[in-house]
Order: structure tokens, then C-alpha cells, then sequence
């Protein structure tokens, strides 16, 4: 059994394809994006999803390869009495 000290975080790369529509919606799931809307800011302005249109080249429903981290960080969970181990897995996307 590996008594290892380093829980991480571990990070990860994942691939999805996403058409524009279906990344621009992810996009407006995030936190960050919510909490700035909350706030009054628009992150994806006319001109923010124009660029990414210029970028996706072909019809908006075409499927690119969108790469995004994933990080992982593993602990222990249990008492001193020697528990079996746990992995709680957490997922920061």
C-alpha cells in the first residue's frame, strides 16, 4: 500500500468536441462567468463570440476539439483506527 505524502493537485488534460453553440453555452456554466454577469459584465460580448466564430472557420455546427485541464486532488478519508483508503476525486473544470 503506497503511503504516499502527495494528494496533489494532479492535472490532467481532456479532450470534448463541442460545436461553437454547445462551447458558448459550457462557457456560460462556469462560476467565473456567472459571478461576472452577477456583477454586470457580459464576458462573451458580440465581439468575444465573433472572434471565436472567426476562430471555429467553418459552420457553427461543426465539432472542434476542445481541450480543457482537469485537476485532481486525493485525500484520505477515515480515522487513525486504519480505515481502509477512500479516494475522493474532485473535479476544478
Amino acid at each position: 500500500m503506497c503511503r504516499c505524502d502527495h494528494t496533489g493537485p494532479f492535472e490532467f488534460e481532456t479532450k470534448q468536441p463541442m460545436s461553437l453553440d454547445v462551447f458558448l453555452t459550457y462557457v456560460r456554466l462556469w462560476s467565473a462567468y456567472q459571478t461576472a454577469k452577477d456583477k454586470g459584465v457580459e464576458l462573451l460580448s458580440d465581439g468575444v463570440i465573433e472572434e471565436f466564430r472567426k476562430a471555429w472557420k467553418e459552420d457553427a455546427n461543426v465539432e472542434k476539439s476542445v481541450t480543457y485541464p482537469v485537476y485532481l486532488r486525493i485525500r484520505k478519508a477515515g480515522d487513525a483506527l486504519n480505515r481502509p483508503y477512500n479516494l475522493h476525486v474532485k473535479s476544478v473544470i
